[in-house]
C-alpha cells in the first residue's frame, strides 16, 4: 500500500496532468505530448564543434602512440644489437604490429569505414524501419 501511495503522485503529475492540460484543445492530447517528449535530433545538427572538441585529445593520443612505438622500435633495435634481447621475440611483433595497425586503421580511415559498414547492415537488419531482414 506505502509503494502504491508513493507512486501514485507521480504518475499523477507526470501523466494525468498534462493529459487533463491538453484535453481543452481539439488536438489529441497524446499527438501534442509526443511532439513535446520525442526527442528532436536537429539539435545535434549543430554541434558539429563537439568533434573538434574531442578529435583534439584522440589526435594527441595517437601521435604520442605512434612515437611511442617508433621509440621501442629503436631501443628493441639496440637491445637487440647489444645482444640483451632476442630479434626473434613473438611478444614485441604481435604488440607492435598491433599498435601500427590500429594506427593506420584510424589514420587511413579504414576504421571508420568498417563501422559505418557495420551501421549500415545493422540498419537493413532493423525489423522495425522496413528495411530488408
Amino acid at each position: 500500500m506505502k509503494k502504491w501511495m508513493a507512486w501514485f503522485p507521480l504518475a499523477l503529475l507526470l501523466w494525468m496532468i498534462p493529459i487533463i492540460a491538453y484535453a481543452a484543445g481539439d488536438e489529441n492530447p497524446m499527438d501534442r505530448l509526443k511532439k513535446f517528449f520525442k526527442f528532436n535530433w536537429a539539435v545535434i545538427d549543430n554541434l558539429g564543434f563537439a568533434f573538434y572538441l574531442i578529435m583534439v585529445p584522440i589526435t594527441i593520443f595517437i601521435f604520442v602512440l605512434l612515437v611511442w612505438t617508433v621509440v621501442g622500435l629503436i631501443s628493441f633495435f639496440y637491445k637487440v644489437n647489444k645482444g640483451e634481447k632476442n630479434f626473434k621475440d613473438k611478444d614485441f611483433w604481435i604488440r607492435t604490429g598491433a599498435i601500427i595497425l590500429f594506427v593506420f586503421l584510424i589514420v587511413s580511415g579504414a576504421l571508420f569505414d568498417f563501422l559505418g559498414n557495420i551501421y549500415e547492415w545493422t540498419v537493413k537488419l532493423d525489423i522495425g524501419s522496413g528495411g530488408d531482414a
